[in-house]
């Protein structure tokens, strides 16, 4: 009766390796990445003309403002677009622009000359002036910007 059973010895599993994974950590493993970039890249899509929209709200704010009088309203379209150019665009390249360097600049998202040889040289000239009651064409040099910053949301900011 002393006899041993006729017991197998114990099978241990071989071991484990990166790739012995399931093959659905294998899909969550890269899919992961792939979604985290895309949802990176849908970001930065609704967010980039946000600026620009914020702009126009202002633009039109400003053009409907009867307190203001044309002087002061030059000087806040002048604020304006610096700040949105500087937003959306390279800061190293359009914060240090001034005169008509700043002119040609704007002048090159409409590939016009309305700024250096129409009612945009106001924005050089104006807001350095003291402060008057004189009328200037207000309407017109809205309308212009209004067409840049339509301009600038229809280029490529990387261009820049």
């Amino acid at each position: 009766m002393n006899q041993p059973l006729p017991i197998e010895d114990i099978h241990l599993p071989a071991e484990l390796t990166a790739w012995s994974l399931a093959m659905g950590w294998w899909v969550l493993l890269i899919l992961t990445p792939l979604l985290l970039y895309g949802f990176w890249q849908f970001y930065k899509y609704l967010t980039r003309k946000t600026p620009i929209k914020t702009a126009k709200k202002q633009l039109n704010q400003l053009k409907n403002n009867t307190e203001l009088s044309d002087y002061q309203k030059i000087c806040e379209l002048s604020i304006l677009l610096r700040r949105v150019a500087i937003s959306t665009l390279s800061r190293a390249k359009t914060a240090a622009l001034v005169g008509d360097d700043w002119l040609q600049f704007l002048e090159s998202i409409l590939k016009d000359k309305r700024f250096s040889e129409g009612v945009g040289k106001l924005l050089i000239s104006v807001p350095y002036q003291t402060p008057s009651t004189k009328n200037y064409d207000i309407n017109a040099l809205i309308s212009l910007s209004a067409d840049w910053l339509n301009g600038l949301a229809k280029t490529k900011h990387d261009s820049f």
